[in-house]
């Protein structure tokens, strides 16, 4: 009975404990705002908007970040941390963060349409009253970048809180949890980072930095939350949590370094306003992995007599993660130090300079790492490397041959996104269909090659009978699930595949959006995935809920390449450039023709379909040749134990036939 009515107890505080978190980052935030916003009025060179916008503004940000923080990790809860029920079914902790997540979610869409009037009233020196009742206040709050961004974050949170309450079934929580994230993405392209110099570096390493935030604070309150209600899950939910806690920390390190450099030097640290908050954040964080380590180190191997010392280390943990969150909105609305340099109309379109034209060994060697996908390539080699290494631990083969597949096209996919290709691609039509060859040719070839889902089924452990399921059940449950099934339809595969550029290309969109770097990000990953889904039907030896016969193969293949030759001819035949608007404003010297350069750009679309029909065709036979070879050995074997009885049986049927035509007709 005193168990029971401890365990209310507990209960009862979470509310409280998400209050008093949510205060205490509105209160830091305001308390920042206010020593910095004569300043900020400076920066911007407007008038006061009046307190509401002043003090309301920081307030409510810290609200909509931390609500989106707990949507996020509750969604992880129940996609990942506790099992469902065996008929897929969310059990009660499951389903307890779905409706978590929807209340969550349903704070942060309010807090981000309250913030778009406050946002407007800034950037404009208006109050928020005029605001609102300007006639063209629908229109400002599109145009302006980041009121926009709020609106779109508002968009994300409503679904995520609509679809929440409605499903109860666990395929739908790694969709939400992925979508949740994804309301992180408004802030981060429209931010401090998206300016400037270095705005590439700055705005991907503010993506990874508001991801890995997002994953460690949220998942640390969802787990807070299983502990208040006693949860038989929360051993399972720690272990999970705590391994993915750890390089939650590294990223947001290595992420909030590289995001601070791009705007101070280690000089200015400790003598500019914007270095004394980036130091402060620095400190709590570090002070912060520190009460994680303790925990990890004693209260998590203690779980099984009681999760009060867990609660206890937990709830700091919240407390000092409430303070970074109002230090961290505090940052956003204090201006950086001012540059010492002017910087070009080239450093602020693509964020850095060119040195000169993409000579070939300025194309081989002139490197800018693309944090996303150049982590990336370097995290799958990685991983897969673990994989194989954990099969030849246990005695286990596995092909060379794949192996060097796949890190031939984690190479691919690293030379594509970050040598002087993937420099030189955001400026130039030519260098960009280059990188675009490359990702959407190459690199998905020589990944499906690589085989990775099979790898993972045999290095993953199996979970068990009766034993909650795992990463390797996960993957079996994502490979045969409907929307694979869909997507693995060769044709629509391929139509995936060709639409795409299709539509990117010749229905405006790249025109539309040349200039935008997260648009860049987006049609990176879309070839990545097209190309991927594309050849793991065409060529892929992993498993898929569609077997593919080799003919339909080979259509697929012979089918799509007329497309892509079409698509160049088009390309070649256009009588004003795409994006030209954005090309002429870069002024590149050494490119005086953009109609010379868009047609060089679709000569190399044409002649580098080239290369991955040969890749293609020389897998496909292999594979041929293996089957035949199986085939073989399957007759032989069956031969052997039987006595080669159906040869036997095939040789008297025709003994009897040449009997039959050697007996006299009547």
């Amino acid at each position: 009975m005193a168990s029971t009515a401890s365990a209310q107890h507990d209960r009862s505080l979470i509310p409280v404990i998400y209050g008093g978190a949510a205060a205490v980052a509105a209160l830091v935030a305001v308390m920042l705002a206010a020593l910095s916003a004569e300043a900020v009025q400076q920066w911007l060179g407007i008038p006061d908007p009046g307190a509401i916008t002043t003090y309301g503004l920081p307030a409510l940000t810290a609200i909509a970040d931390g609500a989106g923080m707990v949507s996020v990790g509750a969604l992880l809860l129940s996609a990942f941390l506790v099992p469902p029920q065996k008929d897929g079914i969310l059990d009660v902790d499951g389903y307890r963060g779905l409706r978590t997540a929807s209340v969550a979610a349903t704070v942060w869409a309010v807090a981000s349409y309250a913030l778009v009037p406050l946002t407007l009233s800034e950037v404009s020196g208006h109050r928020v009253g005029e605001i609102v009742s300007a006639p063209n206040f629908v229109t400002l709050a599109v145009e302006v970048s980041a009121s926009d961004a709020w609106l779109k974050t508002g968009v994300i949170a409503l679904i995520i809180a609509g679809i929440s309450r409605m499903v109860v079934r666990w395929g739908w929580t790694p969709v939400l949890f992925a979508g949740a994230l994804a309301g992180f993405l408004p802030q981060a392209i429209a931010g401090h980072s998206s300016a400037g110099g270095a705005h590439d570096i700055a705005t991907n390493s503010l993506i990874i930095h508001l991801f890995a935030a997002a994953v460690w604070v949220g998942g640390l309150i969802a787990v807070l939350m299983l502990a208040f209600h006693r949860s038989e899950h929360l051993p399972l939910a720690l272990r999970r949590f705590s391994a993915l806690a750890g390089f939650a920390i590294a990223a947001m390190a290595v992420s909030g370094v590289l995001n601070a450099l791009v705007r101070i030097t280690p000089g200015q640290l400790l003598t500019t306003d914007y270095g004394r908050l980036v130091f402060v954040k620095i400190v709590i964080l570090a002070v912060l992995g520190f009460v994680g380590l303790q925990q990890r180190q004693r209260a998590i191997p203690q779980i099984g007599a009681g999760p009060g010392q867990f609660i206890r280390y937990a709830m700091v943990e919240v407390a000092l993660f409430a303070l970074v969150v109002g230090v961290a909105v505090g940052l956003g609305r204090t201006p950086p130090p001012a540059a010492t340099t002017r910087p070009t109309v080239m450093e602020v379109q693509l964020g850095y300079n060119l040195d000169g034209p993409p000579t070939f060994a300025r194309l081989l060697f002139d490197w800018r790492f693309d944090l996303i996908y150049g982590s990336l390539a370097i995290v799958l080699a990685v991983v897969y490397a673990l994989g194989v290494r954990r099969l030849v631990k246990r005695g286990d083969a596995w092909p060379v041959g794949r192996t060097a597949a796949w890190l031939v096209g984690c190479a691919f996919l690293l030379i594509g996104s970050s040598s002087g290709i993937g420099k030189y691609a955001p400026a130039m039509f030519s260098v960009h269909m280059e990188s675009h060859m490359i990702l959407s040719m190459l690199v998905p070839i020589f990944l499906v090659l690589g085989a990775p889902v099979t790898l993972a089924l045999r290095a993953l452990p199996p979970a068990g009978r009766n034993n909650p399921p795992g990463p390797r059940e996960w993957l079996l449950a994502a490979v045969h699930s409907p929307v694979s099934r869909f997507l693995t339809h060769p044709a629509i595969a391929a139509a995936i595949f060709v639409v795409g550029f299709y539509g990117f290309y010749l229905g405006g969109i790249f025109g539309a959006v040349v200039d935008s770097h997260f648009a860049h990000l987006v049609m990176t990953a879309h070839f990545l995935l097209s190309g991927y889904l594309f050849y793991w039907v065409a060529i892929g030896v992993d498993p898929h809920p569609r077997p593919t016969s080799s003919l339909a193969k080979l259509a697929m293949v012979f089918g799509v390449l007329p497309f892509h030759a079409f698509f160049a001819v088009i390309m070649m035949n256009q009588d004003t450039p795409m994006g030209g608007w954005y090309y002429k404003g870069l002024g590149l010297p050494w490119v005086d023709d953009l109609m010379a350069d868009q047609s060089l750009g679709s000569s190399i679309a044409w002649a580098a379909a080239e290369v991955p029909l040969v890749v293609v065709m020389l897998a496909l036979l292999i594979q041929w040749a293996r089957t035949d070879q199986r085939e073989a050995r399957r007759i032989d074997r069956a031969a052997d134990r039987d006595n080669d009885a159906e040869l036997e049986a095939y040789n008297a049927m025709l003994r009897e036939l040449a009997q039959k035509d050697r007996e006299p007709r009547r």
